[in-house]
């Protein structure tokens, strides 16, 4: 399994391929994470909306660090204790989400 992040990459470039080509959407690897991200997206922005980056945050304000100059290390760290693992709703593959629109009001799956 050395090589599925590897492999992961492969369809993740195609959609940005295919995203730049037929929409102009550019992409650029965001200097704080190495990820590649919309250029035209800044990222502040991206902090803004990002729960699991509020939660992190949140967590070192209650620590005492500054979430603007903790270290990596320290972010690393708090990422790990608020990391959840995902609900069974949230896990479900794509066709049973399908099947389970009526649970927003309120019949079961």
């Amino acid at each position: 399994m050395r090589h599925a992040p590897a492999a992961d990459h492969v369809p993740k470039a195609l959609v940005r391929r295919r995203l730049s080509e037929q929409f102009g959407v550019s992409f650029a690897r965001s200097e704080r994470t190495g990820a590649w991200e919309v250029a035209a997206i800044p990222d502040a922005t991206l902090r803004a909306f990002s729960k699991r980056g509020a939660s992190i945050e949140a967590m070192l304000r209650d620590l005492g660090f500054d979430p603007a100059l903790a270290t990596r290390r320290a972010e690393h760290l708090v990422a790990a204790q608020t990391w959840h693992d995902k609900t069974e709703a949230t896990a479900a593959p794509d066709a049973t989400l399908r099947s389970c629109r009526g649970v927003a009001t309120g019949r079961s799956c």
